[in-house]
């Protein structure tokens, strides 16, 4: 089934709903995060919030599961991503709201996302080129949202790339 895609201006209440849906779940993961576009100040987005859960690598990743069924989280499995395990949390009115990652916290997909965020976040050139191939992607492919995020995925996997070096350089100010 093919879900449309949606592209929204920034909304300043994101970082707010991202933090207090971590706050309950952070009790069940070792850490948590505000990933994705709308974790970018600025950057136009799906209005899905992205959350990143890490346990402990002792954990097992599928432990947590009953504790975010009450919370009303679906599980999706791996969806696609070895090593993950994906959940959704809809509102009131059946809309999507948060997409749940949850990793090991030694995957290196954890690496990948924090990577790509703190790039947006410190380049907001490379925010804004991501913004313009997004909206490109979404162009294209407005009815499809596994063909957008295909058309966008060179833009990703190179940004990604760079985001990486550059986190393991120590951040410098310039980009890599």
């Amino acid at each position: 089934m093919a879900i449309p895609v949606s592209l929204v201006d920034y909304d300043p209440l994101w970082p707010q709903k991202a933090s207090y849906h971590m706050s309950k779940i952070s009790p069940l993961f070792y850490e948590t995060h505000h990933v994705g576009s709308t974790s970018v100040q600025g950057l136009r987005a799906k209005p899905v919030v992205d959350l990143l859960a890490l346990l402990d690598n002792s954990v097992d990743l599928n432990a947590q599961q009953d504790a975010l069924l009450s919370l009303g989280y679906s599980p999706m499995g791996e969806f696609g991503v070895p090593g993950r395990r994906f959940f959704y949390l809809n509102d009131e009115s059946g809309k999507r709201e948060i997409n749940l990652h949850v990793f090991q916290r030694e995957s290196e997909e954890v690496e990948r996302l924090l990577a790509f965020r703190d790039y947006l976040r410190a380049f907001p050139e490379v925010a804004a080129a991501y913004g313009l191939e997004k909206q490109r992607a979404m162009s294209l492919h407005a009815d499809n949202s596994t063909q957008y995020a295909k058309e966008k995925g060179s833009f990703v996997r190179e940004a990604t790339e760079k985001a990486i070096a550059w986190k393991r350089s120590g951040n410098p100010r310039v980009e890599p």
